[in-house]
């Protein structure tokens, strides 16, 4: 955008209404001059201007660019923008049935259901073969048309006829607002430690996470593996509460201060919960953002929890929604957050981790991070004088560096991508033997099987080539197996859609090496070494 334009935009964003001339001098500004100065821009623009202009949409521009020039985070937020991000603060999403499905040529099949959706809640499973939608036969429709009929704001009951088996049935089903849940799965992981994966943080994560920790005790947890790897974020409140389950007494949880805000403290509130006792473990890496960030400065800080993975992002900003008369909001950046023993978790951006690589060496050896030769400024220490990596950096380093290597798809993989057909094939591989897999008496040990891995790679060559003669695929036919990865990658959507996320999470995790290295850090010495709380 050329500069005059800039400045075109960004003068119009904080024009309030248009004035006379004698008006525009008797209002008051908190602005001052420069109010002045915009009102009087904006009536020489409308009164003079060679053009109409669409003052709604020049204002949202302007203020969108205005925004841009503050921080990265800082920003403009329309009414349907904030009523969105409300919905999911408070755990739920749009409206809708809860239901994803794949065309398998005219057969269409459904291939996820949200928990306790609606769809779900009506009885509906994975590998039902959905046959009309409100009277309306699929078989000859398109995924947009059929995804239309669904999402079609017009019809708050959908009725659905569908075929499981060589049984035909109906129902009806009654829209609402989907649930939008922060953890994606738990399950014990090895004997005695319990793994949750959450994705970001709500108002309700703290119930789903007393949920999980109250299941996964009555299965022998002793030790726990909690994983924040790509976790964005959230509500700070649900962090502060879910930090409350690892802490007997009070404690300084973060504070957050800046330039227009005095030191705001938060402690810890409901004492005694269900995690004051066992190991931790929290899995982080260079997307754990934010919310995630604070939960794991703060058990670092508490020496409460060994953290695994890589230095996070860096998000330690604290935001704060102004209203706008038309119930918009400026989301503006008011001050930064600070972890217990005063570390800003906001990353510097003048000081990239840059030492990390030139550690890696060192790191191969010992892969404890406080071991490591860093600058004065990078120094750091728990609350109790444990040394850590902190100062001029921001991010959170963890206490055991550790990089989950992951191979990448080969050629043939990345070409069927482009199709969507690696999901498709788990789709209509899941649908044709279901049944098998389900009656095995080891349905998910059976996908460690090396003789599974042939199977389902010969299949998909069959399944690619029977669709490129039938006029299906317009791509030419394949011949060479794919990976070792690939394969896993297409195995984890059959478990998916065969039994649930858990039974998905399981089979991936099983090589992980994050997950594996927390394991060995409750029995090979670290969490003693680290003089951590159990």
């Amino acid at each position: 955008m050329a500069m005059c334009a800039r400045i075109l935009l960004i003068s119009i964003f904080l024009f309030i209404g248009i004035f006379t001339f004698e008006s525009i001098g008797q209002q008051e500004y908190s602005a001052g001059i420069n109010g002045k100065k915009l009102d009087w821009f904006s009536y020489y623009l409308q009164e003079y201007y060679v053009d109409t202009l669409d003052y709604d949409e020049l204002t949202n521009i302007a203020i969108r660019s205005v925004m841009k020039e503050l921080d990265p985070y800082s920003k403009y937020q329309t009414k349907e923008e904030i009523e969105r991000q409300l919905a999911e603060d408070s755990g739920y999403s749009n409206f809708g049935i809860g239901l994803s499905f794949v065309k398998l040529n005219e057969t269409v099949v459904v291939s996820y259901l949200i928990k306790d959706a609606p769809a779900e809640n009506a009885g509906l499973k994975n590998g039902d073969a959905l046959l009309t939608i409100n009277g309306k036969e699929l078989y000859s429709l398109s995924n947009n048309q059929i995804e239309e009929l669904l999402e079609n704001d017009n019809d708050t009951i959908i009725n659905l006829s569908f075929q499981r088996g060589n049984e035909t049935r109906n129902t009806k089903i009654t829209k609402t607002r989907l649930p939008f849940y922060s953890i994606s799965s738990f399950f014990m992981v090895a004997d005695g430690v319990g793994y949750i994966k959450q994705d970001r943080f709500n108002n309700k994560s703290p119930e789903e996470f007393r949920t999980s920790i109250d299941s996964l005790r009555k299965s022998g947890m002793q030790n726990l593996i909690w994983d924040l790897r790509n976790n964005r974020g959230g509500t700070l409140k649900a962090a502060v509460t879910q930090i409350d389950e690892c802490f007997s007494d009070k404690k300084l949880i973060l504070y957050k201060q800046g330039f227009n805000l005095e030191r705001e403290e938060h402690y810890t509130e409901n004492l005694g919960g269900e995690l004051t006792k066992g190991k931790i473990a929290v899995l982080v890496n260079e997307k754990s953002m934010s919310a995630s960030e604070l939960v794991a400065s703060a058990l670092q800080d508490w020496d409460r929890a060994i953290i695994i993975g890589q230095p996070t992002f860096g998000k330690g900003l604290v935001q704060q929604s102004y209203k706008m008369p038309d119930k918009s909001a400026l989301r503006l950046t008011i001050g930064k957050y600070y972890s217990p023993s005063g570390r800003c978790v906001q990353a510097d951006k003048d000081h990239p981790i840059a030492w990390v690589n030139s550690e890696l060496d060192a790191l191969s050896k010992n892969d404890k991070t406080a071991a490591l030769t860093v600058p004065d400024a990078l120094k750091w220490q728990t609350m109790s004088g444990r040394k850590i990596i902190a100062g001029l950096e921001g991010r959170i380093t963890p206490d055991i560096y550790a990089k989950h290597s992951v191979e990448k798809p080969d050629s043939i993989y990345n070409h069927l991508r482009k199709y969507g057909i690696p999901y498709k094939f788990a789709t209509w591989y899941a649908y044709k033997n279901r049944d098998k897999i389900k009656n095995h008496k080891e349905p998910l040990k059976v996908f460690t099987s090396p003789h599974v891995n042939y199977e389902i790679d010969n299949a998909l060559v069959k399944y690619v080539n029977d669709q490129v003669d039938s006029g299906n695929l317009s791509i030419d036919k394949i011949e060479k197996r794919m990976s070792r990865y690939s394969i896993d990658k297409i195995k984890g959507w059959i478990i998916a859609q065969v039994f649930d996320d858990n039974a998905y999470y399981q089979y991936i995790r099983k090589s992980d090496e994050l997950v594996m290295r927390a394991i060995e850090s409750f029995t090979d010495g670290s969490y003693e070494e680290l003089q951590l709380i159990k």
